[in-house]
């Protein structure tokens, strides 16, 4: 099983890439924290209804008790949902890192369903151009491997456009993890809260 989620994450990273390559529009990013630091690519490509969205993206924050870093490459289709200005997205992503704790490292990969929407609010609303994000990533038990036992993480934010093809980027991110690892069972979880750019070109 987890040699057959090992060849599943490679063909993801394999179509990712290219997806990249032959992408009609990007969007780039660069968040940061106190400690934390999230950086990525994502590329649409336009579909007879809706978008192919791919990206790779990465993640590094130093906590009280250790380190977590992780790289991720995700899939996933995008479209226009119930009323105007709000799309919806699902897809996958693979998932690999390292998480380290006062007693030990563990090892981490998964491969995740995502689920998440995007709502710009309407101009009589707020003045200056503003998308609300949320985004959810999941991995049962079964899609977990090396000493992971399951993932969990949740992303809300918004991007306020101050010029028309960047905009400042305030996001919250949750995430909880359970490793099954020596010399003991244990969980990372934390909350952590960033200020950053998005670009699209």
């Amino acid at each position: 099983m987890k040699k057959f989620i090992i060849i599943l994450i490679l063909i993801l990273s394999i179509i990712v890439q290219t997806g990249i390559s032959s992408a009609q529009t990007f969007e780039v990013f660069l968040n940061a924290g106190a400690s934390t630091v999230r950086a990525g690519l994502d590329a649409n490509h336009t579909l007879d209804e809706g978008f192919l969205v791919t990206g790779l993206s990465g993640f590094y924050t130093n906590y009280d008790r250790g380190e977590y870093r992780s790289l991720e490459a995700h899939a996933a289709i995008k479209d226009d949902i119930l009323i105007e200005g709000l799309s919806g997205k699902l897809g996958i992503k693979g998932l690999i890192g390292s998480a380290d704790k006062g007693f030990g490292n563990s090892d981490l990969g998964s491969l995740a369903f995502i689920a998440g929407g995007v709502y710009r609010l309407p101009r009589n609303i707020f003045p200056v151009t503003t998308e609300v994000f949320t985004e959810i990533t999941w991995t049962p038990h079964p899609l977990a491997f090396i000493d992971m036992d399951r993932y969990f993480d949740f992303m809300a934010g918004a991007d306020v456009f101050l010029v028309q093809r960047a905009a400042l980027e305030f996001a919250y991110i949750h995430y909880n993890m359970k490793f099954e690892a020596d010399p003991r069972e244990w969980t990372n979880k934390d909350d952590i809260v960033m200020i950053g750019i998005k670009m699209k070109f």
